[in-house]
């Protein structure tokens, strides 16, 4: 070691991470000599510096890297509300329902006690996010209660949140509740095709066939409607649709329109896949 090295300390930076803290105390007004021996400090700065980076990953859509600066922090429901809905959502993308759940919870109960509570589209963001916990967890009730409740929050995610609420209550086989949702999100934006499926989806678990023929054809029409500006727009849901329909057609004895349905599902599915795929798929 060359003489006088003791003299010259050199301070070994090992990571980007503690640069950030090093920064975030400089900047702050913080000595280093005032955090000698403070621990708790240099760690709520470290979570800081974690926290700032997951949010700038999460609005860079880097939702691994936005989940793995997260997923370094142990306060994370203290954050202001906004926040947690952008960690909300990160986790949502990254299916992390089980470090989703905590926070939602958290969220939404600090609204219910909070004496200025956040704008009430904030807090449908929150409640819907909880509907995704629940719904990941296959507790499709709550998922739809809390739905409901986002959507009288949210104007205009209503028909849409409304109808997610509905399928809820489908996957739940409550069958009429959903049916009655269904009919709330359609008087809302009756030009989506969705809840007309999907209300004919309970009619046909139900071997209902001939309630499940007119929400049916209203969705195929809707989706055709929309594929002559759009040509792609629907192509799962009309693609169902028809198969839905032949099966009730099929079983109430209406074989050449059955046939017909069929016929028109398949090729859709064909036209479907040689877009997706390039032509590569075999037919």
């Amino acid at each position: 070691m060359r003489t006088g090295a003791r003299e010259r300390p050199v301070i070994l930076i090992r990571s980007a991470c503690t640069q950030l803290v090093l920064q975030t105390i400089l900047i702050s007004g913080l000595s280093l000599a005032s955090l000698a021996g403070d621990s708790a400090t240099v760690a709520a700065a470290t979570e800081q510096v974690h926290v700032r980076r997951g949010l700038h990953f999460a609005q860079e859509n880097r939702i691994e890297q936005a989940i793995t600066e997260f997923d370094q922090c142990k306060n994370l429901a203290a954050l202001p509300d906004p926040q947690i809905i952008v960690v909300l959502k990160a986790y949502g993308e990254g299916e992390e329902q089980a470090k989703m759940l905590p926070l939602a919870n958290a969220l939404v109960e600090r609204q219910k006690l909070a004496k200025t509570p956040i704008s009430p589209q904030m807090l449908g963001e929150a409640l819907h996010q909880r509907s995704c916990c629940y719904d990941a967890l296959r507790k499709y009730p709550e998922a739809a209660a809390d739905c409901l409740q986002a959507a009288a929050l949210c104007k205009n995610e209503a028909p849409m949140w409304i109808e997610d609420a509905g399928d809820l209550y489908r996957r739940a086989k409550m069958f009429d509740k959903a049916v009655i949702t269904f009919d709330r999100s359609i008087a809302l934006k009756p030009g989506r095709p969705g809840p007309y499926y999907h209300k004919g989806q309970c009619f046909t678990a139900q071997r209902r066939w001939a309630e499940a023929l007119p929400p049916l054809s209203k969705a195929i029409d809707v989706c055709v409607k929309a594929r002559k500006t759009t040509p792609e727009s629907f192509s799962y849901i009309i693609m169902d649709c028809y198969k839905e329909r032949a099966q009730a057609y099929t079983k109430l004895g209406q074989l050449d329109k059955a046939r017909a349905d069929k016929e028109a599902s398949a090729k859709l599915t064909r036209n479907w896949e040689d877009t997706a795929y390039g032509g590569t798929q075999k037919k």
